[in-house]
């Protein structure tokens, strides 16, 4: 698209900065609904992005070390092959909590204000994607198989099935984020199915085949979903420790009544009468 020197700006490079500055506004307009204050994510942004980013390079060159052997300073060019998603993801979040702890802010309730930021981020980088031609599925005679110069036959769309399903996932965490059971939430609930889409969407890119017959993006969202537990483990655990934790909090304000969730209507009866403490008689 645009030479600069060596490097060379593309339409993927040029969304995905386009996604972060909307993903960072769009966690402003969310911390406000979890009670924080915006000027937070302002602050947090630069580490997080940066942060991302070299979680994200370092598990690509991990994964592609190959096309790396004798050439150690191309690695440093973001440019030659790009990011990984799980490491970028893994990456923010460390700087998150960092950030979390310097600022004696709420690390759960950030967590949920700048989930939105996920499905977001997505969005941008998968139609970066398809317009330089990049992340083709496998081949196709459905009438929306596009061609991809270097490539035989039509092939999936995989970057604008994506798309639409980051669509769907943003319209679904809007409307989910109105009621939230407790603090982190909305994170693991939008990471949740984040991974169940990165998993589908490499379902149509069997040429991408590496352990097992699976796609490094499917182990990886292997890592947060587990059929046996129901769910993302991490999830579970989250959940357990979270109403544990209220349960706590109720048995130590005595005579209150105290749901173990902020939206106990989200629970059922029988959930909810396990996690609230009757009110003391007199």
């Amino acid at each position: 698209m645009l030479h600069l020197g060596p490097l060379m700006l593309t339409w993927h490079g040029l969304l995905t900065a386009v996604g972060l500055l909307v993903s960072v506004y769009a966690a402003r307009a969310s911390a406000r609904r979890f009670g924080l204050d915006p000027e937070l994510i302002w602050a947090a942004a630069p580490y997080v992005a940066a942060a991302a980013i070299v979680g994200g390079r370092l598990a690509y060159l991990g994964a592609h070390l190959e096309q790396f052997r004798g050439m150690p300073l191309e690695m440093l060019r973001v440019d030659r092959g790009g990011l990984a998603s799980f490491g970028a993801l893994l990456g923010g979040l460390a700087a998150l909590a960092v950030f979390a702890r310097a600022r004696v802010a709420p690390p759960a309730r950030l967590l949920d204000a700048v989930a939105i930021a996920i499905p977001v981020n997505t969005f941008f980088m998968r139609l970066g994607s398809f317009l330089i031609g990049e992340l083709a599925g496998g081949t196709t005679i459905l009438p929306w198989g596009i061609a991809v110069p270097g490539l035989a036959g039509l092939r999936h769309p995989v970057p604008l099935y994506d798309v639409l399903a980051q669509v769907v996932l943003l319209a679904v965490l809007v409307r989910r984020a109105r009621i939230v059971p407790f603090d982190g939430f909305l994170f693991w609930w939008t990471l949740l199915w984040s991974s169940v889409i990165r998993f589908a969407m490499d379902l149509f890119r069997p040429q991408w085949t590496a352990l097992g017959g699976m796609t490094l993006g499917q182990v990886g969202s292997i890592v947060f979903l587990d059929e046996q537990f129901e769910g993302v483990p991490g999830v579970v655990l989250w959940f357990r420790m979270t109403l544990r934790k209220e349960k706590q909090r109720c048995n130590a304000r005595r005579g209150t009544l105290i749901p173990a969730a902020r939206h106990p209507a989200l629970f059922s009866q029988r959930v909810r009468r396990r996690f609230e403490v009757p009110t003391r008689s007199a």
